[in-house]
This record gives C-alpha cells, structure tokens and sequence, in this order.
C-alpha cells in the first residue's frame, strides 16, 4: 500500500503544479481527483476488513 500511496501523492503534486502553471486540464484533474478517490477508498476497506468492527465504532482510534 505505501507504493500506492506514494504513487497518488507524487501524481497529486504533479497535477497541482501544472494546474499553478496554467497548464493542466480538468480532465486531468478529475482523473487524478477520481484515482486518488478510489485508492483511498480501497485503504479505508482494508483498514475495516483488518481491524474488524473496531473500525466503524467511535469509541476507538481507528476510525480516526
């Protein structure tokens, strides 16, 4: 998961510069909006599917 995340990070960065520069379109940006969506949905499902329950209860520091 760290390659992926450091993946979505460096393609953040990336669109974000272009987009100071005037260079970028949003289609590039919703892509990168919508990959970065995804991925981190996918880290969320796996850190509740770990965890068990203790995921989605407000008592623990998971959630958070």
């Amino acid at each position: 998961m760290l390659a992926a995340n450091e993946m979505i990070l460096s393609h953040l960065i990336n669109v974000s510069q272009m987009m100071d520069a005037g260079t970028s379109t949003m289609g590039q940006v919703a892509r990168a909006k919508a990959h970065a969506s995804l991925v981190v949905r996918e880290v969320c499902q796996l850190a509740r599917e770990v965890c068990g329950g203790n995921g989605i209860i407000l008592d623990n520091h998971v959630m958070k």
